[in-house]
This record gives C-alpha cells, structure tokens and sequence, in this order.
C-alpha cells in the first residue's frame, strides 16, 4: 500500500527533527564532557562534603561550570562587562566586522523575506521583493547560515572581548564570504570583468564595493603591524 503524502511529509519531518537533535547533540557533547571532567576533578571527592570551604568556589555554582569561570573570574567576561570607556579602540575594530554583518543580513531579510515569514517550509523559485544588490543571497537554505552569522554577532557585542568578533565570525561563517563576492561580483560583471586598479575604476564602483576593499586592505597592512606589536588585533 502506498503511503500518503501527508504521511511521507510527517515522516520527513520526524526524520529531520532526529537528525538535527543528533548533530546538536555532537556539537554540545565535547563542552559538558569538559565540564564534567572538571567537576570530577576538582569538586568530587569520597568524602562527599556537600560544603565549598575546600573546593573551588564554581563548584558550588548552579550548574557547575568552570568554563564560565574562567570567563568570568580570569578574563572578567560577562553580559556588558567589555563596554568600558578605556576598551573603545576595541570596538572600532570591530566596527566595520559588525557593519557588513548587518548589512548582508539586511538585504538578504528582504531578498528571501518569504522563507523568514515560513520558517523555511514555504518554498518559493523567486523572492518576495528583489534588489541588485547580493543577488547570491537569493539562494534557498540561506537563513541558517546568515541566522549563525546574527548571533555571533550578537553574542560578541554583549560577552565577548568585541576585537575578537572579527576572527570568530570570519572562521566560523561563510555568510560574509558569500556577500562580499557578491557585491564585488556586480561591479566585474558591470564592467565587463575588466577592473583595474585605477582611480577611474575606483571611481566606478559602488560604495559597497568600496567599503570592502578598503576594509580588507587596512586590515591586511594595519592587521599585520598591529598583530605582530602584540597589539589587541585578531
């Protein structure tokens, strides 16, 4: 007997929700595997002294984590804990990580607005609303990279060391990759595939295309200097 679609569906969905558990469950293992170790290492003893007057004092935290002690107690790590009036050098670092991040994001929102409103289950050939900018950005199956892209963002503006943001979200997402070719692609194709480095193709390019090779090449010969003087660049 053939089974329905609507059987087929649910079995599709069941089988994804599965999946996507296990896999979550991968990533997670290794961080309570290292808590845990820890907390038998530092914490249980024989005696099973309910007390922390001879242990450490994350021990007795609800739950234990030495993780977010050593965040916390070492590198002073937490919720607005960077934003200090001494650390804005930091932040402009960041600055123009933080911007680009946005704005990809932005325009992909608008691009692919249909698969935000279904949470990915209605499925489009076209988007909603369409612009010449990122056009890649149109591509299905999308949010999740740019959604990943959103929270360490996010997530490096309220806890992190902000300097880092740069780094952490360059090695962690290809979203921004994705933009910047994109971006940079409309101005090659505009012309032709003929860009030179010339004051009159500089002055042809959008204001996009401008913002990233400007942002690469300061970061690439101020980086270099800056890193190596063991200065606060990552």
């Amino acid at each position: 007997m053939r089974s329905t679609p609507n059987k087929r569906t649910t079995c599709n969905i069941v089988k994804s929700v599965l999946s996507t558990c296990f896999y979550c469950s991968l990533i997670i293992f290794p961080f309570f595997a290292v808590n845990l170790s820890a907390y038998l290492y530092h914490c249980a003893d024989s005696s099973h002294d309910l007390s922390c007057q001879n242990k450490p004092i994350w021990c007795c935290d609800f739950p234990p984590s030495i993780y977010g002690h050593v965040q916390k107690r070492v590198w002073g790590l937490g919720l607005f804990s960077y934003y200090q009036l001494r650390k804005t050098p930091n932040f402009v670092i960041a600055a123009p990580t933080a911007i680009l991040c946005s704005y990809s994001v932005y325009v992909y929102l608008r691009a692919r607005s249909h698969e935000i409103n279904s949470i990915g289950f209605i499925d489009e050939k076209t988007p909603t609303r369409k612009t010449q900018i990122v056009p890649y950005l149109y591509t299905k199956n999308v949010f999740c990279y740019a959604a990943h892209c959103v929270f360490l963002m996010i997530f490096s503006l309220l806890f992190m060391h902000v300097e880092v943001m740069t780094r952490l979200i360059f090695s962690s997402s290809p979203f921004l990759y994705w933009a910047v070719a994109s971006i940079l692609h409309d101005d090659f194709r505009a012309s032709d595939g003929r860009i030179t480095l010339s004051f009159q193709t500089w002055n042809e390019i959008s204001l996009q295309s401008k913002f990233c090779l400007t942002y690469f090449a300061m970061y690439f010969i101020i980086g270099t200097a800056a890193h190596s003087n063991f200065l606060p660049w990552t």
